[in-house]
């Protein structure tokens, strides 16, 4: 498809998962109705995050399989709307017991097309993940679809140059970025988009909660700035902070196309040089 509509859902997120799902479906079916395409959910959408000082069995009641009850709730209103839907983020539990922090893309026949496990899993006090037992994925997988090839990356990724990177290199021309990030944050939410699109010449759509969040260490607000990004480093949309959202746009995909395939290889050979960047590789040495 040469045009596209994409939304970032924007919305509070509670400790109760059956209050956050009928969130989610109320607005992933306002997004129905304006056409969408595409619909991304945020981090950690279906319970809030885990924290330090959680038991091993608190942890666990948060996790499921993928497939599994969540993605087969989402995959009816997949279905029934005929979209794309990317489930933020949840806990998954593998069948051999492991924890990841994973997303997974829905098509519109109601079935879980892949996943994608964050790569960089935090330990912040507020979203305890390594300390919990979260394990990091090692894959940056895309997917090939009927509306284009689309990535995911989740949250603390987007802070890596390389994740990104990575999926851009294996063909993506849409990344989707799920994340849960208090008002704190609010400098690198709006830059990072912008930087990873004209590194990478991808849209770039990006879901964040909103609401007061009180947890056993503290009360946190988060403003959203959820927002949709083109190849050129522009927001084409976002959604007003502090609110619910369902923000809406069109992604021309013939110009990021054109753009790939014709104007960076007559005008920027040495766009890229990886023999040039060996040392990306090589520990950090701080």
């Amino acid at each position: 498809m040469n045009d596209i509509v994409v939304s970032a859902i924007q919305m509070p997120i509670t400790a109760n998962k059956e209050e956050n799902l009928a969130k989610a479906e109320k607005l992933l079916n306002k997004a129905v109705t304006k056409g969408v395409h595409l619909a991304c959910l945020p981090e950690y959408f279906l319970w809030d995050c885990p924290e330090e000082g959680m038991s091993d069995q608190e942890v666990r009641m948060t996790a499921e399989p993928i497939p599994g009850p969540t993605t087969d709730f989402l995959g009816g209103i997949a279905k029934e709307g005929n979209l794309y839907i990317c489930t933020g983020s949840y806990l998954e539990i593998t069948e051999d017991g492991t924890l990841q922090n994973t997303s997974a893309l829905i098509g519109p026949d109601g079935r879980v097309i892949g996943k994608y496990s964050k790569t960089h899993p935090e330990n912040a006090l507020p979203k305890y993940e390594t300390g919990v037992g979260v394990k990091p994925g090692d894959d940056y997988p895309v997917f090939d679809t009927e509306i284009g090839k689309i990535g995911i990356i989740i949250d603390m990724d987007a802070t890596t140059a390389e994740a990104p990177r990575i999926e851009y290199i294996k063909g993506a021309e849409i990344i989707l970025w799920p994340l849960n990030w208090s008002t704190r944050w609010i400098s690198p939410i709006e830059v990072l988009p912008p930087a990873h699109c004209i590194m990478n010449k991808v849209y770039m759509v990006t879901a964040n909660r909103v609401g007061l969040r009180t947890s056993r260490h503290g009360t946190f607000l988060y403003n959203g700035g959820s927002k949709v990004t083109n190849p050129e480093g522009f927001n084409v949309a976002r959604a007003d902070d502090f609110y619910e959202s369902v923000t809406v746009t069109d992604l021309q995909m013939s110009i990021l196309r054109e753009w790939r395939q014709t104007v960076i290889p007559r005008d920027y050979p040495y766009r890229r040089r990886p023999e040039t960047y060996a040392a990306i590789s090589e520990p950090w040495n701080v």
